[in-house]
């Protein structure tokens, strides 16, 4: 786990320095780069797998493939014994990452296919002078790139990809009149005119040129969604299989993990697969003052069940005026606006102290069915008055009220944006889809996860140094979730989750699988309502200037955050969103 980034041409050792420092946060533990007349990598390390010491960026048999990689490679040992036995020489005390460029010799790109684990990775091939660019098949592991003036800058922030040139970027108006409207940027566009997203489960290559070419690779994680339910004790059991198997491998790679215990489903079955290795662990929960009787509940059962297995449970207590206090710096690890759940920033940074990793429940959610909105579009498939309205998947409110009247929605599109936009909308993920059910579940599997869920995560948690583990997300589960018939998901009588509420009905009473759990966000709606939140509110409104009401509507935005403190205006998380916007807004300047 680390932070990487790559420039061709190469870049100056100055830059260098600059990108390295940008991402130390990342990588704690260490950092390398290396360079030639064609390319420059670099990397800043979060020590995990491996004990020689930096072994990135990594080559293969004859020089000739130089890869750097973030994340994790859960099968790393057996592709190493199948390359070692073929002929190459993988030291066996070095990382996963020591693998790539050797298994890109024996099977080109398609590598990829190869891997079980979250990965970025970017490898360059000195013969053909390609660059490839890769990134995982849900999105775990963000990877960033812009192509200006005849270079290619990639890097897992976007924050690098600053650092690394001199040139100044802006704010693309269409992608911020999508960010309005649905909450965030589709991939592969970013909040930035010139800088993109790598797209889930995609290798891009990049080629002498500047031209590059888009193909996705993970074709094989969308099976055949099975129409009539058979056996459900099969499908419980192979969920079982698949779940105690994911945990295994992902517990078992590199320093010992802990787990964060929300006191929910996902996290719980977790917990208790860990315990069936015979190993105790750290768990943690994380505590907000003044919560609801259901938060409290969620606290009561992590504590509980923490106990029984064995576990050495720790709470983290989280109060408003800590929450503001820090909300700032939170908000600053990103270098889009964001208005996700921020609650792992403030959980990882008591993490960190003592872990390098972590277990969550993240990706349950999206491929098992549990939002509100997808259990409407449920209620309409079995009605059979479901069609393919794909504007209506998402159901986000909007903000572009606020915008200025003078912001149009279009931009100059050069080859890159058109060539990954053509990418994108001829994507069979969602072409293929016929039904408004599987419309939103699939909706939140590509766009959901990764844009929102997956990227706050990797962002908060690496702020510290923290890394991710998501057994949900492990490539089998998701082909499996990705088949099952749709009422394993979301049933005719609006039940959430049903095989893994089965599954878990072996481990938990019925009256914890089945209850009401109210999820890992902060209690913002009474956090806002005390003197902390309001001072929060007036402080960063009456800071903006131009820079924020060249984008949006004065009037409008003084009207909303007045009435509000007032007591006259109720939607608080509209409020909090222009703040956050605003905020973010107002601070182009300094990018």
């Amino acid at each position: 786990m680390c932070g990487i980034f790559t420039t061709k041409p190469a870049s100056s050792r100055a830059k260098i320095e600059c990108g390295l420092k940008s991402l130390e946060h990342r990588g704690p533990d260490g950092f390398s780069d290396f360079s030639n007349e064609h390319i420059s990598m670099g990397m800043t390390r979060l020590a995990i797998v491996g004990s020689i010491p930096l072994d990135q960026p990594s080559s293969g048999c004859a020089d000739e493939i130089i890869s750097i990689f973030n994340g994790e490679i859960y099968n790393f040992s057996e592709l190493r014994e199948m390359l070692n036995n073929r002929g190459h020489n993988v030291n066996v005390d070095s990382s996963d990452a020591s693998i790539i460029p050797h298994l890109f010799e024996e099977f080109g790109i398609d590598f990829v296919k190869k891997l079980r684990g979250m990965f970025a990775i970017v490898l360059w091939e000195s013969k053909s002078q390609n660059c490839f660019l890769v990134r995982d098949s849900t999105g775990i592991k963000p990877l960033y790139f812009t192509i200006r003036d005849n270079q290619l800058i990639a890097a897992s922030e976007i924050k690098a990809v600053f650092a690394l040139t001199s040139k100044k970027f802006h704010i693309s108006h269409l992608n911020l009149n999508s960010f309005v409207n649905n909450q965030m940027v589709y991939s592969p566009r970013t909040i930035w005119a010139d800088i993109f997203s790598v797209p889930p489960g995609t290798h891009i290559m990049y080629e002498p040129n500047n031209s590059i070419t888009v193909k996705r690779w993970n074709q094989s994680h969308y099976p055949r969604r099975c129409n009539k339910l058979t056996d459900t004790n099969k499908y419980e059991s192979r969920l079982d299989t698949l779940l105690r198997e994911a945990v295994k491998e992902q517990y078992s790679h590199g320093t010992t993990p802990a787990i964060l215990l929300s006191g929910g489903l996902d996290s719980s079955l977790i917990a208790k697969y860990i315990s069936e290795l015979g190993h105790s662990v750290d768990s943690y929960h994380l505590h907000f003052e003044n919560a609801s009787s259901s938060k409290e509940d969620d606290r009561r059962h992590a504590e509980e069940l923490a106990n029984k297995l064995g576990f050495q449970h720790k709470e983290i207590g989280l109060t408003g005026e800590t929450y503001f206090e820090r909300l700032d710096e939170c908000l600053d690890s990103f270098q889009q606006p964001f208005f996700g759940v921020t609650s792992m920033f403030f959980a990882s940074k008591e993490i960190s102290k003592l872990h390098k990793s972590c277990f969550t429940g993240d990706g349950a959610d999206e491929f098992f069915g549990s939002y509100r909105r997808v259990r409407h579009f449920a209620k309409l498939h079995y009605s059979e008055l479901a069609h393919n309205k794909q504007d209506l998947w998402s159901a986000h409110s909007t903000l572009e009220g606020l915008l200025n009247s003078k912001i149009t929605k279009s931009d100059f599109v050069e080859s890159t944006h058109e060539k990954l936009t053509s990418f994108s909308d001829e994507d069979f993920a969602l072409k293929s889809v016929q039904d408004d059910f599987e419309g939103a579940l699939m909706f939140d599997q590509i766009h959901l996860l990764p844009e929102q869920v997956l990227l706050y995560s990797d962002h908060l948690s690496m702020a510290h140094g923290l890394e991710i583990r998501p057994p949900f997300l492990s490539e089998n589960i998701i082909t499996f979730a990705r088949s099952l018939p749709f009422e394993l998901l979301i049933n005719n009588d609006g039940d959430t989750k049903v095989i893994l509420r089965k599954l878990a009905g072996r481990f938990f009473p019925e009256g914890f699988v089945y209850r009401r759990k109210e999820g890992f966000a902060i209690p913002l709606e009474y956090w806002l309502n005390q003197t902390c939140g309001k001072e929060w509110i007036w402080r960063n409104f009456t800071q903006l200037d131009k820079n924020a009401y060249h984008y949006l509507d004065r009037n409008k935005v003084r009207e909303v955050i007045e009435e509000y403190l007032r007591g006259q205006y109720k939607d608080f998380f509209f409020v909090y969103r222009t703040i956050v916007l605003s905020r973010f807004l107002n601070r182009l300047e300094k990018r």
